[in-house]
């Protein structure tokens, strides 16, 4: 199977959008918003209620995070069928997500202890940010099953990558069952959403959208089918599309919607978040600058530079104070690239190359399917 060199790419920008978005918080002006606070300043309002707040969209990217991980996930189970070794994968999964969290978790620790976050900050972000850590908050964020601790608190998202990862065989069962018709699976997961989102139920506003990957790779072909027939005008509109849907919420307060349709968009994102995976696909534009060097570059380290850079943008704010936020955010930027690179080569990859020895001694003792099974 061909790697999707492409969705390497937009894991990358995915990564590089929560990096500055998570910096744009340490400014008071650009956290606002987030708290229902008011925005007086021209150019915050500009990156917030317009297109622009594509730039730096947090949650926007962890959508997009979902359906990658569901495409990605399934699409080896679904080319070997009933080959595939279930009891391999869990610990080789497991030890791939676990072993770099515990390294990203005793950074932050470190970070915590080594420079205080006890100056007053403008950002209301800033001034949640934990100024000690208690034992609990950390085993929570060593654990993710039972909740996060805010140790590093973009491990929110992992907690629910941990448990799609143990879910897999269940949405497996159902892409195989509905292959076919994956395209119903993908609706029926966005009206799912949509109910999570209106009962404020975590576990079924986020667990279907791992599902929409699913689907997208149970429909892989059809897909790239159906954007190969597109002409350029309407690849171009697709793309426009997904990012209008993406960022729906906060163009719905530029026109001052309703509070509770604004709260509905949120399964907006969701849909956007499945189109801009397909446009990554389809559109070949877009893939082509997805597969440029930089976003390459980027997708290599996106999940180590998304696991260590949230410590790295706080301790840098504090570090050098209120009155030098845009030095504190260019050094927190170059510092989170420049140790993610180093994270992924002592960290994320033997935790990697440790996965696959362990799924090599489980796969050698297990009964190997015959070869009917496998047809």
């Amino acid at each position: 199977m061909n790697r999707l060199r492409e969705l390497d790419g937009l894991r990358g920008l995915a990564a590089l959008i929560v990096l500055i978005y998570h910096v744009s918080l340490t400014y008071p002006n650009l956290a606002a918003p987030y708290y229902s606070q008011p925005v007086e300043d021209p150019l915050a309002f500009a990156l917030t209620y317009t297109p622009l707040h594509l730039m730096r969209d947090g949650r926007m990217a962890v959508y997009i995070f979902f359906v990658l991980s569901g495409l990605v996930l399934a699409l080896p189970v679904l080319a070997r069928g009933r080959a595939y070794q279930w009891l391999a994968y869990y610990p080789q999964r497991l030890i791939r997500l676990y072993l770099p969290v515990w390294a990203a978790v005793a950074l932050g620790v470190a970070l915590v202890a080594l420079v205080p976050r006890g100056a007053q900050m403008g950002s209301v972000w800033l001034q949640s940010a934990p100024d000690a850590l208690g034992v609990t908050q950390i085993v929570l964020d060593l654990t993710l099953l039972t909740g996060v601790g805010g140790v590093v608190s973009p491990l929110w998202t992992l907690r629910w990558e941990v448990l799609f990862s143990l879910l897999l065989p269940l949405y497996m069962l159902l892409a195989v069952r509905f292959r076919r018709q994956w395209w119903a699976l993908a609706f029926a997961s966005l009206v799912a959403i949509g109910i999570g989102f209106r009962l404020d139920n975590e576990y079924l506003s986020l667990l279907p959208m791992f599902m929409l990957g699913v689907a997208s790779a149970a429909g892989l072909d059809d897909i790239r089918r159906a954007g190969e027939a597109l002409r350029p005008p309407w690849r171009g509109l697709l793309l426009s599309c997904a990012a209008l849907l993406l960022v729906s919420p906060w163009l719905a307060q530029l026109v001052s919607a309703p509070g509770g349709l604004i709260g509905h968009l949120r399964v907006a994102v969701a849909a956007g978040a499945m189109l801009t995976v397909w446009c990554a696909l389809c559109v070949p534009s877009f893939g082509k600058l997805l597969k440029a060097r930089p976003f390459q570059r980027l997708g290599a380290i996106s999940f180590s530079l998304y696991l260590i850079h949230e410590p790295i943008v706080i301790a840098s704010a504090f570090w050098f104070g209120a009155e030098n936020l845009i030095l504190a955010g260019a050094v927190s930027c170059v510092v989170s690239v420049l140790l993610a690179s180093v994270f992924l080569r002592f960290v994320e990859r033997p935790s990697h190359r440790l996965a696959q020895f362990v799924a090599k001694l489980l796969k050698r003792s297990l009964p190997q399917p015959s070869a009917a099974a496998t047809r």
